[in-house]
């Protein structure tokens, strides 16, 4: 009798000792799950920041082009000054913007994979017969919705930052769209060189420039240089064509 009693205490705090396991398990998913929802607002934000930022600017600097040329015959040192000073420093900000929103665009997707790659290593044990499931259709399922194959495993908690990464030289729609932001920001270049060639082609042709005036635009021209050299190495690093950190098969070369 005193030892089916011993036993059912050993077995009670047994059931208590898991009970308490589980509860900690959940606490940490919900943990993870929190820190994972963050993040992903902290990427939307970014995201409509970017797009905010280069439509501001293209906005300011429209009405800046309409207002230089319109007083160009009355006021020409307004207009070169708005092609050599004003319209530049708008396109360098809106750019430095943008380069900003997208590196911590960036920063936040690469951390959302340490996340998904986490959950996903800490609910693997749990899913053993899902995921032998899985695996046996998951080519069918990305044949059938024209899915590039992927080298990450969908069967996987969260998979969605790995994904992209996996499909970044892919073609389009998949995958993070490099090729749309390098539009965005050849474009945003394009309006500035346009804006500078301009100013340079307004002074010479109107007989208005001087030794002075050939120092300053030539500055002013290096100092630019300057600038799109530093934000095209910036740029350059948020396209390094990560791998995902999880993967289903071993990467192909």
């Amino acid at each position: 009798m005193g030892g089916e009693w011993g036993k059912d205490i050993d077995f009670d705090f047994q059931l208590k000792g898991e009970s308490k396991m589980a509860e900690q398990l959940q606490y940490y998913i919900n943990v993870v799950l929190e820190e994972y929802k963050t993040l992903r607002e902290e990427s939307k934000q970014a995201s409509i920041n970017m797009f905010t930022s280069l439509s501001i600017g293209l906005g300011i600097v429209g009405v800046i082009i309409a207002g230089a040329f319109s007083i160009w015959n009355s006021e020409p040192m307004i207009t070169l000054i708005a092609l050599y000073f004003l319209i530049p420093i708008f396109i360098l900000t809106a750019t430095f913007l943008w380069l900003g929103e997208a590196m911590r665009f960036k920063r936040a997707g690469d951390y959302l994979c340490l996340i998904e790659a986490k959950l996903s290593m800490f609910l693997q044990n749990s899913l053993g017969e899902f995921k032998e499931s899985w695996h046996l259709r998951q080519g069918e399922f990305e044949d059938k919705l024209r899915f590039p194959h992927a080298n990450i495993d969908f069967s996987d908690a969260l998979g969605w930052e790995q994904w992209l990464r996996d499909m970044i030289d892919k073609p389009a729609p998949f995958g993070h769209l490099a090729l749309i932001y390098k539009i965005r920001l050849g474009f945003f270049m394009l309006i500035f060189s346009a804006s500078f060639a301009t100013g340079v082609y307004l002074t010479f042709a109107s007989e208005k420039w001087s030794k002075f005036i050939i120092v300053i635009v030539i500055f002013l021209g290096l100092i630019y240089l300057g600038a799109w050299i530093f934000i095209y190495f910036e740029a350059k690093k948020l396209h390094n064509k990560p791998e995902p950190l999880l993967s289903k098969k071993a990467p192909t070369f």
